[in-house]
């Protein structure tokens, strides 16, 4: 009985090991940095972006940014750089989910084909509907 308790400890640890590799490491390696709502406001007021929201097609009716180009995250790692191309222009790229766990790794893949700067939207479309900004939902 007590060889199943450290197997069932070690298969713990890999999954929380591999949780920790996709949402901290894999997009520090790719050059993906976070940004809060408030540095986002400042930084793209004015200045050409793609916020691509990475959430689910019935998220994203729910509500969503005003502007914000939709590829679910799965579209997402199954795309090619052409395909990304299309969408992201070579401008700086700031992906966005419900909290943040999906759009880290969406900006990793999109990081991956070259494309610069790369950001996550901390806290995602839950802090930005915190912070009172404008969303759209899809007629339905």
């Amino acid at each position: 009985m007590a060889d199943y308790i450290y197997v069932i400890i070690a298969i713990v640890a890999l999954m929380l090991l591999y949780v920790i590799w996709l949402k901290v490491v894999a997009p520090v390696f790719a050059g993906v940095k976070k940004i809060t709502i408030n540095e986002y406001r400042d930084q793209f007021k004015k200045q050409s972006h793609v916020l691509l929201d990475v959430r689910s097609e019935s998220e994203f009716e729910a509500a969503h940014v005003p502007r914000a180009k939709h590829m679910t995250v799965e579209d997402v790692a199954k795309s090619n750089r052409e395909a990304l191309a299309e969408i992201i222009h070579d401008r700086p790229v700031i992906c966005i989910c419900a909290n943040g766990n999906r759009s880290s790794m969406a900006a990793t893949v999109v990081a991956r084909y070259g494309f610069s700067p790369v950001y996550t939207l901390s806290g995602g479309m839950s802090a930005w509907q915190s912070a009172g900004l404008t969303v759209r939902r899809s007629k339905g």
